[in-house]
């Protein structure tokens, strides 16, 4: 009977997806695809973590565990840098110079993905001696993961999307290089005042990591004989 419901639950699961994926729109389809996926990350977080309360620590632990997303828990070395830039306290300066060199090695011609970003364990060294935050922001809270969990917030809360526009044909999560430019009116030279890099999150990479959490929630719920829909209210409070 619970490999019957287990079944059910999965095909559920796969055909709410490819509801999803068969939207169509215009301007804003990439932002709604990307706010139902979500959903349904957090409808599966729910059927492993049940009794969970915290829904951020859930979806940040379902993620890690559940959908084989390699750069999880890396560093954002963009989002260090955006904290970092108007700081000039002594004991975050190692750090800052640390991720200053490290962004300058990133390809400027191509889309650069999150590999090129370091570990906690890489960088913990350019911290100063007791620190583990970062202007009060524990450094955790700099992991793509994390981040990623900020993005669901924005989207489905405030129907906002952050980060770039994908310009590349890649499924992967990747950073983008923007450069802004001005003209002297008198000569009419261009100049570039600035760059800076975007994270893109490509629709296909929720689609990716929904596939594989599928299949690692399936194995978790037969190997521990766990009837799926027992995770889930289905009464109106």
């Amino acid at each position: 009977m619970k490999y019957n419901n287990i079944d059910d639950y999965i095909c559920k699961v796969k055909e709410i997806k490819a509801s999803i994926m068969n939207i169509s729109g215009d301007q804003y389809l990439n932002n709604h695809k990307r706010t139902l996926l979500f959903n349904l990350l957090d409808m599966l977080s729910k059927c492993i973590y049940p009794l969970e309360r915290k829904n951020g620590f859930r979806f940040v632990q379902f993620i890690i565990e559940y959908c084989e997303w390699e750069d999880a828990q890396r560093i954002s070395l963009q989002q260090l840098i955006l904290l970092l830039t108007n700081n000039s306290e002594e004991r975050y300066a190692y750090l800052k110079e640390y991720a200053i060199d490290e962004i300058r090695r990133f390809p400027s011609s191509t889309p650069v993905p999150f590999s090129y970003d370091p570990t906690i364990n890489q960088i913990e060294k350019y911290f100063a001696k007791g620190e583990r935050n970062i202007e009060g922001m524990p450094v955790e809270n700099l992991r793509h993961v994390n981040l990623l969990w900020k993005l669901r917030n924005s989207l489905t809360h405030e129907m906002r999307s952050i980060g770039a526009t994908p310009l590349f044909d890649k499924a992967i999560p990747h950073y983008i290089q923007y450069q802004t430019m001005s003209r002297n009116e008198e000569t009419g030279e261009i100049s570039i005042n600035n760059k800076v890099w975007e994270i893109c999150y490509p629709v296909e990479f929720y689609n990716q990591m929904i596939d594989k959490a599928i299949e690692n929630v399936r194995n978790y719920l037969e190997n521990n004989n766990l009837n799926p829909f027992d995770s889930y209210s289905f009464r109106i409070k």
